[in-house]
């Protein structure tokens, strides 16, 4: 290799003043052979097409028609990745400065001097190969790495991450330098001193590299006693957006497609880096489905937690403040002085200990393979400190683990990407991000734009092994519901809408309300975000400078809540928050009285509504050294929370709040929003998507009714053999497997024991072990669904367990959305060990192209492996493409001429359903009925008989009526009794809810029908009617006859009575002529949970 002087001159003065050409020995040019049909800032590739110089070496192969025959504009060019094996250098050269230093390809077992490392980082052993750096003189010397053909363009956040070795008592330097085509150098990173005898990972920010250059330098003084290594180079993000060739889609590069039709890295989407021209890669409704995003812009988000075992906070700070005059002047959100990030603080709470902050991640299930945190930092100042990134898996002292560790480099914005499966170990685990900085004041870490990838799933246990837990007492409750101090249940979505729903107010204790702030450190539920920067308390009159000398009120002695500054810190912020409220009036008003004073003209006191997806700015208040009132509507909101957000625009400043009033805003009289289902009770309210998702969530449960009449285009529950025809499914061609259609008599010992729609009754699909790990299995309904923005949703049930706590790959299941030219886009990642219960999954969609949406599983290396699906449902606007119309009611539902929306069963059914009777006007008079808990036979003799007895296989009415029109699901299973609403889903309800004097089953209230009384012929072939617990008959059989009524023969079939009719069973139950007296408890049934009726489970 030639070593001459011009090559000194022209790596260090750069590539573009050397006229094109470095001559190192028999290195290339930049330009291959031409037939000189492309001009000079053209590249001509191998099939005569031009493209621009500026694509030669940007770690794509922009030429058409390449291959092993023709070589593309890549080749001699650096590689994306390179491990040294062998001596392959990968598109680097090496330069030798006098005296014989050079970088030498070097095989691990050769051992050529002290401190060389004995393995290299790729293999982990000693038959490795790496780069290390050797002298044969003593004097100082350096040599370099530098790119045989410079790169061409790549992108703004383009990455170098290496490993290094720099070991013994002198062992030089190492350095990353960028050289423009003007022979300005910059050092971009740098290593020096003994590092120790281990391998160390870094990064380095290279950024745009068109018309650059760059080189990796080793440098040694006189004295040199160690050695300096590099192994395992990979350029991260360097990518730049391009066009997709003809004939090909950004799905053949596994590429992002831009909205402008451009690809972009699919590891770039979301990260808060612009990497598509259009910002389509930022697109809110594509980052929908990344998790714990936060760019700090209002403050800590809740999914990031700080530690309390630390010894320092994370502040939130604006980027134009001045701390110190070494904290960045933008932001990498907004890139501007306006936006905000996090600082560490780097006081520590207790005087001579090293300061670290930790913020930390929900826990995550172990079985969260892929999934990644991004985040951008950067370091400012002479000594900034370390930011590490960890994986908790518990708190005992070996709980952490240390994935990353960064120092440098300083004063640009650097994106981390990290993956923690090879940490995890088959554990649930957080992630740990800590900054550390002994050095106070000499330099500041700041962190931004924190985000997760969707394959990230939030564990339902929130705990790990050592944290400190608070016992909960048993509850007294039903499911889903809460308990009043009182003795009381309500429902999580009463909590905080300014009404008792308990009668002692527990529903409301702790929220944020009115508050004349007299109390000392009493905020009534108002509370400080963790980010603020400085602080609000409760003071006394006069106040500091420049705030006022009493109240509102002119009282002196009152107090009021305040944030002031008196010695400078301007840019820092105070943000008061309030909890969640569920809902409020149409008429409700926010009042507060506030004060603001200042030196500074930046100064700002702010109101703002923040829902599940955006934040809104509804009040701003003037600078005027003085009380004034503030008055903001805040109606019919649901699901929100309120924050003041005080901003320290001086070097002297007062705000202050005081009498924070809440006016009409209770939800009494709240009326439902056009994308809301009103509930048949009290005016409640839900969403349109939870209706008819197998689940109920109105208190009376009528969101579930009528739900096989609003089936929409996909929906299905499997439950039919046919299912793909009946359901319009498919299953796809191109993979590896089918699904399965099953119920619980084909499922292995880790899958459901029944279904979720009909328990034991119905089906449901599934892909079990496949023999082989990574097998793929596809399905699909066969619609293509029109374009829209947020407001599809789809709403599945899925079952996923494994009994192994052994570290396996236990497979995965997951959500794709695919347009029209084939390219599919991941919404959700679903991975086993799982609970092993059927869950729900209530996915948003949106897409600005027609899509399908597809369903993969993954099968994992276990044959105790299982996936199952079940009760998959689409929103009518999927179907659409459009929002709810302006009416709130939905087809086969009947609207009251105030609007309020009714099953439409309901219309003329003899009882005032709308609160203005408008269903029941021009309606034909009653006829003759039985009591609310007996069924109508509909027979001559008018017979009646308990609800009960409906649709349980045997013949109660004169002419079978009660046997008629039962739905799938009928008769249920021992230990259960049809609930009487035959739209229900599922049908049965379990018998421990019977006799306890509240109706579960509203059409016949059926629960409560048979309380008390043992009917003659209630129970069959010679069995014995007693009462139970709760006052409930139960049937005990003889002769091993079995069932509820003791029907069932011992081989299995009905007894003769039963098949020949008890057609006069319970005849003591006759004919009551009233009007129907129909109501609602406000009562939610479980019907999964284990009871007892009769003698069957005795």
């Amino acid at each position: 290799m030639s070593r001459f002087d011009p090559v000194v001159i022209c790596l260090v003065l750069g590539y573009f003043f050397c006229g094109g050409v470095i001559d190192v020995g028999e290195t290339t040019t930049t330009k291959a052979a031409t037939s000189g049909n492309c001009s000079e800032q053209e590249f001509e590739c191998p099939d005569g097409t031009c493209i621009p110089l500026e694509q030669r070496c940007n770690f794509f192969q922009d030429c058409p028609h390449f291959g092993e025959f023709l070589r593309g504009d890549e080749t001699g060019c650096l590689e994306i990745s390179c491990s040294f094996e062998n001596g392959h250098y990968c598109g680097w050269s090496v330069h030798a400065d006098t005296g014989g230093f050079a970088w030498n390809d070097t095989q691990a077992k050769d051992k050529p001097v002290e401190k060389s490392p004995p393995v290299d980082h790729t293999l982990g052993d000693e038959s490795g190969w790496y780069l290390l750096a050797k002298s044969g003189v003593s004097q100082e010397a350096e040599t370099w790495l530098y790119p045989e053909i410079p790169p061409g363009r790549t992108s703004d956040s383009c990455q170098l991450k290496f490993w290094y070795w720099l070991a013994g008592d002198s062992p030089g330097s190492l350095h990353l330098v960028k050289t423009d085509e003007k022979g300005e150098s910059r050092e971009i990173w740098m290593a020096d001193g003994n590092q120790g005898e281990e391998w160390h990972s870094d990064l380095a920010a290279v950024g745009n590299m068109v018309n650059q250059n760059m080189t990796i330098n080793a440098r040694r003084g006189e004295t040199y006693s160690g050695v300096g290594a590099l192994d395992d180079f990979m350029f991260v993000d360097c990518q730049t957006p391009f066009y997709p060739p003809a004939n090909k889609t950004c799905m053949d590069f596994e590429q992002f497609q831009c909205k402008n039709g451009m690809c972009a890295l699919q590891s770039a989407v979301c990260d808060y880096g612009m990497d598509c021209p259009d910002f389509s890669d930022e697109n809110p409704v594509t980052c929908l489905n990344y998790k714990f995003s936060c760019d700090f812009e209002i403050g800590f988000c809740d999914d990031w937690q700080q530690d309390t075992d630390d010894t320092t906070n994370w502040i939130h700070l604006q980027a134009s403040a001045e701390v110190e005059g070494t904290s960045p002047e933008n932001d990498h959100t907004e890139l501007t002085g306006d936006g905000h990030y996090i600082l560490l603080n780097t006081v520590p709470v207790v005087e001579h200990v090293i300061a670290n902050g930790r913020i930390s991640s929900p826990v995550l299930l172990d079985s969260s393979m892929e999934c990644a945190l991004r985040l951008w930092y950067q370091f400012t100042g002479e000594e900034s400190g370390t930011l590490n990134i960890y994986v908790r898996v518990s708190y005992y002292e070996d709980g952490l683990r240390l994935v990353v560790k960064r120092t440098l480099p300083k004063n640009v914005w650097i994106k981390e990407t990290v993956t923690f499966s090879p940490y995890v170990e088959g554990k649930n685990y957080r992630v740990v991000i800590e900054g550390i900085n002994d050095k106070f004041g000499k330099g500041n870490l700041v962190i931004d734009d924190l985000s997760m990838t969707p394959s990230c799933e939030v564990s339902d246990d929130q705990t790990l092994p050592g944290q400190d837990t608070i016992s909960t007492p048993v509850p007294v409750c039903p499911p889903g519901q809460l308990t009043c101090n009182s003795g009381e249940c309500y429902y999580p979505s009463d909590r905080c809408n300014f009404k008792n729903d308990c009668s002692d107010g527990t529903d409301e204790q702790g929220c944020a309300k009115n508050c004349d702030f007299e109390t000392e450190g009493d905020f009534c539920g108002w509370y400080e975000n963790s980010g603020s920067s400085v602080h609000w308390a409760v003071k006394g009159f006069p106040a500091e400078e420049p705030g006022p000398a009493a109240d509102h009120k002119g009282d002196s002695s009152a107090h009021a809540l305040s944030v002031s500054l008196q010695t400078g810190g301007k840019g820092r912020e105070a943000v008061l928050q309030s909890g969640t409220y569920s809902g409020v009036s149409k008429n409700c008003i926010l009042e507060a009285w506030y004060y603001m004073a200042s030196d500074g003209d930046d100064s700002s006191l702010s109101l703002y509504m923040q829902d599940e997806q955006v934040s809104k700015h509804i009040f701003e208040a003037d600078v005027k050294s003085q009380w004034d009132l503030m008055s903001v509507s805040i109606s019919s909101e649901m699901n929100f929370l309120l924050y003041f957000q005080a901003i320290m625009g001086g070097n002297k400043v007062y705000t202050a709040l005081d009498d924070i009033n809440f006016k009409n805003c209770s939800t009494e009289t709240k009326k439902c929003t056009r994308t809301e289902f009103q509930c048949i009770d009290e005016e409640n309210c839900v969403p349109y998507y939870v209706v008819c998702d197998g689940k109920y969530d109105c208190h009376d449960k009528t969101d579930e009714e009528s739900c096989n009449l609003k089936r929409n285009q996909g929906d299905c529950d499997f439950d039919h053999e046919d299912w793909l025809l009946l359901c319009e499914w498919e299953q796809s061609e191109d993979d590896d497997i089918n699904w399965n259609r099953a119920n619980r008599t084909n499922a292995t010992i880790v899958g459901p024991s029944e279904d979720h729609t009909f328990g034991d009754g119905g089906y449901y699909i599934y892909v079990g072990d496949s023999g082989e790990p990574g097998k793929v299995a596809t399905v699909g309904p066969v619609f293509m669904y029109p374009p829209s923005n947020l407001i599809c949703y789809i709403r599945y049930w899925y079952y996923l367990s494994d009994t192994s706590e052994e570290d396996f790959n236990l497979g995965a299941l997951r959500v794709y959305l695919q347009d029209e030219s084939g390219l599919k886009s991941l919404v959700s990642s679903h991975k086993a060990r799982r609970p092993p219960k059927w869950q729900e999954d209530i996915l948003q969609l949106s897409s600005d192209k027609n899509f399908k949406v597809l369903f993969e599983a993954e099968t994992g290396d276990r044959e105790h492996t299982y996936i199952a699906l079940d009760d998959v449902s689409f929103t009518r606007e999927c179907v659409t493409g459009v929002p709810p119309p302006n009416s709130t009611c939905l087809p086969h539902e009947f609207e009251c001429e105030d609007s309020q929306c009714i099953p439409q069963r309901l219309h003329c059914n003899f009882f005032n359903d709308c609160k203005d009777g408008s269903d029941e006007i021009d309606c034909p008079d009653p006829p003759p009925t039985c009591k609310e808990t007996e069924f109508n036979c509909g027979d001559v003799d008018k017979t009646c008989i308990p609800a009960a007895l409906l649709c349980d296989g045997i013949d109660d009415c004169p002419g079978n009526s009660d046997e008629e029109n039962c739905p799938d699901g009928t008769p249920c299973n021992p230990g259960s009794i049809y609930c009487g609403d035959p739209d229900l889903n599922p049908p049965c309800l379990v018998a421990k809810y019977m006799c306890d004097k509240n109706v579960s089953c509203q059409s016949y209230q059926a629960d409560e029908s048979l309380c008390g009384v043992c009917p003659e012929n209630l129970c069959l072939n010679k069995a014995e009617c007693v009462l139970e617990e709760n006052n409930v008959p139960s049937c005990r059989c003889v002769d091993d006859y079995k069932g509820n009524r003791c029907e069932i023969e011992p081989d299995g079939g009905l007894s003769a009575g039963a098949i020949t009719g008890i057609v006069v069973g319970c005849l003591g139950f006759v004919a009551l002529v009233a009007v129907i007296s129909y109501y609602y408890i406000q009562k939610t049934r479980i019907s999964n949970s284990p009871g007892y009726i009769l003698n069957q489970l005795k």
